[in-house]
């Protein structure tokens, strides 16, 4: 398990170095432009050094991110401005400026070395090797048959293939003053072979950089595991997301006792819920979750959560943002008053009397049954606009239903109109809901008439809780003084009701009279750190064909 020892202190320091380098070589090219006459005579050292100042800017930004590739690339660069300035070559910059300034940066460098921990991807550096690799032979080829092809007149006389690779070689990597361009093709020619190896060093470099990339390693050791820690420790009904499907990796503590699921997309690192483990542990575990996921150069972040571990997401410098509420039923007050309301009287009396009956299944499932509901699945995503969301959403898959018992509906011919599916929850006494879809032919309300005879049921199975699932937005309110985030949101749940229908799902859940629990999703880096998870974690609940 990796730890970076990064918090307060090692941010600063590294911003602090970040901006010594970024300065310092625009320092050094400042320097440069004042003197630019004793830069044009200066020959290949004082381009050796303008080079490595361009550099330094670059990687100073790499350095900033705490990168350990780009903290040996500044140590090398550092050195090698300290090694020029011990040779004889008319600097601009005084020989005691340059050792002062860069030696003081590199003991520091040397110095910070543990706060740079966070990794490239191994294989970019092999990628990139093998792009500059090809992209330097591209490069050579590029400029030896570009100056074989060109006439006597351009440039004076006429170059063969070997003269022209090495005037070619000289273009690139040596100071060549001697080449006098004659005509405007060759000032242009001249001028594409620049734009081509800045071009190809430019795509090198960022290469080079690219944040590591994850490879799912989930093994069936690991799911063990996590569905013993789950049957002990769980609280949540919808954990079982976490195990299934098997598109999710998991990060445990070193006890074993505690463990957090997430998906790296788009950069992001997401956690699907709060930990689900021994509550001491969980705790701790955020923050090393946290500390793991920025030491490869992820951001983390955490979706669909409570506010029980809210002071150790804050100590990990992650932000709440409320999404909504979800709906928890006590059934024994929903069988004992409020199915006997005049709403759910009504519901009962409407659809007994044009038939319809209610019936309660378990697995194993037979394949008739399986192409009934998808049928009736089919019909209800009607043309395409309602889309199969996954993640931390189950969707219509016979694997998935298989381990699911389901709530039916069915007309007066028998016909199936109507299902829901309970997911399999490690939370004895409470359930919850996923998929609730019917059929064109169905009845309007016929939800009402299911849920009323499921929570009956469940209650009567000797469960004590229903979760009914999320009301997006639910009791959402931000003022002015609220981050901004907030606003958006509520903006969002004022003004854009009439398109998302977010009161609407509100209100049929309140009919239910349950309690309101909150939830969150945990962030970092403000508003663009809130945008960048949304689309990652839209990315992710995108399920494939």
């Amino acid at each position: 398990m990796q730890r970076s020892p990064a918090g307060r202190f090692g941010y600063a320091i590294v911003q602090i170095l970040s901006w010594l380098i970024f300065i310092g070589g625009v320092y050094g090219i400042g320097l440069h432009l004042l003197h630019i006459r004793s830069f044009l005579v200066g020959g290949v050292h004082q381009t050796i050094s303008l080079v490595i100042y361009i550099l330094l800017i670059f990687f100073s930004l790499k350095l900033r991110q705490g990168k350990i590739v780009a903290w040996w690339i500044v140590v090398i660069l550092s050195a090698g401005v300290l090694l020029l300035n011990f040779i004889d070559y008319r600097p601009i910059m005084q020989d005691w400026q340059a050792i002062f300034i860069y030696g003081t940066v590199l003991v520091c460098l040397l110095l910070a070395k543990p706060y740079f921990t966070v990794r490239s991807d191994p294989a970019s550096w092999r990628s990139g090797l093998t792009f500059l690799s090809i992209s330097l032979v591209l490069a050579l080829a590029y400029g030896t048959f570009g100056f074989y092809a060109l006439q006597r007149r351009d440039f004076g006389h006429e170059f063969n293939l070997k003269s022209a690779f090495t005037e070619t070689f000289e273009e690139y990597f040596i100071d060549d003053a001697n080449l006098v361009p004659h005509t405007r093709t060759a000032h242009f020619f001249l001028d594409s072979l620049n734009v081509v190896g800045a071009t190809t060093l430019t795509l090198v470099f960022l290469s080079l950089f690219r944040p590591l990339r994850f490879a799912l390693g989930q093994t069936e050791a690991e799911r063990k595991m996590a569905e013993a820690i789950a049957g002990k420790y769980s609280i949540s009904t919808e954990d079982f997301f976490k195990l299934w499907p098997h598109d999710k990796h998991f990060y445990f503590n070193s006890q074993q006792t505690a463990f957090i699921t997430f998906r790296v997309v788009r950069g992001v690192a997401l956690a699907l819920g709060d930990p689900t483990g021994e509550p001491r542990d969980s705790w701790f575990l955020i923050q090393e979750f946290a500390t793991y996921a920025r030491t490869n150069g992820w951001t983390p972040g955490f979706v669909h959560c409570s506010d029980h571990f809210l002071d150790a997401y804050q100590k990990s410098s992650l932000q709440p943002l409320k999404i909504g509420q979800e709906a928890v039923i006590n059934l024994s007050d929903f069988v004992a008053e409020t199915a006997r309301d005049k709403h759910f009287r009504y519901v009962r009396n409407k659809f007994t009397k044009i038939g319809y009956t209610f019936e309660f299944l378990v697995p194993p499932f037979n394949a008739d049954l399986m192409l009934t509901l998808a049928r009736i699945s089919d019909e209800w995503m009607g043309d395409g606009s309602r889309k199969e969301r996954g993640f931390g959403l189950g969707y219509f898959n016979d694997e998935y239903l298989g381990q699911c018992p389901l709530a039916i509906v069915q007309d007066k011919d028998g016909r199936a109109v109507a299902f829901a599916n309970l997911i399999p929850s490690y939370v004895k006494d409470e359930s919850s809901i996923d998929l609730m879809r019917y059929s064109n032919s169905a009845e309007p309300g016929v939800m009402n008439f299911l849920l009323l005879n499921l929570l009956e049921q469940l209650h009567a199975q000797g469960y004590k809780k229903f979760n009914l699932g999320l009301a997006p937005l639910a009791s959402l309110e931000a003022s002015l003084t609220s981050p901004l985030p907030d606003q958006l949101l509520s903006a969002l749940k004022n003004y854009g009701n009439r398109y998302f229908a977010f009161q609407g799902l509100e209100h049929f859940k309140r009919k239910f009279d349950p309690s309101w629990q909150d939830r969150y999703i945990y962030y970092s880096g403000g508003t663009g750190g809130v945008l960048k998870m949304t689309i990652a974690l839209n990315t992710a609940m995108k399920v494939k064909d």
